[in-house]
């Protein structure tokens, strides 16, 4: 009888586990880590979209994206907090596109926005062409 008990004890201690593991994996995806934005931003080149990533950055990161083809874009990205505004963010950028066989950056823009809400901006990058960014800074995940 005491074989049977004991085996009942380890079956159930590992059914109780294995509903922590999957209860702690789904609150792991449902909960980011703290101060972790998603960044989707909209680039457009002389009113063309040329690149619309989503980027789930951490303050204080930076994050790397390259889409390497002729038609393609590098982006580099660091996020932090902008403290003129409440829930207020700071997206540095260094974008990249490829001439002649070569990464050349074509502008360095900072763009400031209260978390959740859009900014626009418009300016001409190093080559004179029209560069549009869109860019929200939000916390929603899904």
């Amino acid at each position: 009888m005491q074989i049977q008990e004991h085996a009942m004890f380890i079956i159930r201690s590992f059914l109780a586990l294995a509903i922590v593991l999957v209860a702690s994996t789904s609150t792991v995806a449902q909960h980011p880590l703290p101060d972790t934005n998603v960044v989707d931003l909209t680039i457009l080149r002389d009113g063309n979209v040329v690149a619309t990533p989503k980027l789930i950055m951490r303050v204080g990161s930076t994050a790397v994206l390259t889409v390497a083809r002729a038609d393609g874009y590098s982006i580099k990205g660091s996020l932090s907090p902008d403290a003129r505004m409440i829930n207020g963010r700071k997206v540095d950028l260094e974008l990249y596109f490829p001439e002649n066989g070569q990464w050349k950056l074509a502008a360095k823009p900072s763009i400031y926005s209260e978390l959740n809400r859009s900014t626009r901006m418009m300016f001409p990058d190093a080559s004179g062409r029209i560069l549009e960014i869109i860019a929200t800074v939000s916390d929603n995940f899904s």
